[in-house]
C-alpha cells in the first residue's frame, strides 16, 4: 500500500484529531494521514497556490487492498462570505483529474 506520509503519531493525536473531533482508533483504523501543504498539492492536483496541508483521507474500493483517492481535509481551508456570513470554504477536497485519483494505478 503505497499512502503519503506515516501515521499519526501518539503524541500528535491530540493537536491532529481532537480539534476535529476525530476519535483515534478511527483514525489508525482508516489509515489517515498528516500531510504537508505540497504533498497536499499533488494529492488532490491542484497547482500549488494556497495552503493544502492537512489529513489525508484515503478511499478503498471493496475487497481491495490499493486506494483509489485520497481526499484532503485541510488544516485552514479558504474562508469566504456566503449570505454575509464569514464561513470555510473546500475545507474538503477531492482529486479533480483522473490521473491524481488513481495515482497512477493500471486499472
Amino acid at each position: 500500500m503505497n499512502l503519503p506520509g506515516t501515521p499519526i503519531a501518539t503524541d500528535d493525536q491530540p493537536k491532529i484529531l481532537t480539534p476535529r473531533w476525530i476519535d483515534p482508533a478511527a483514525a489508525e483504523c482508516a489509515l489517515l494521514r498528516p500531510v504537508d501543504s505540497v504533498t497536499g498539492c499533488q494529492l488532490v492536483g491542484r497547482n500549488g497556490s494556497g495552503d493544502y496541508a492537512g489529513i489525508g483521507i484515503p478511499y478503498f474500493l471493496p475487497g481491495e487492498t490499493s486506494h483509489r483517492e485520497i481526499r484532503l481535509l485541510r488544516d485552514h481551508p479558504d474562508m469566504e462570505y456566503r449570505n454575509g456570513v464569514l464561513r470555510e470554504a473546500r475545507k474538503y477536497i477531492y482529486p479533480a483529474l483522473p490521473s491524481a485519483r488513481t495515482n497512477g494505478v493500471e486499472r
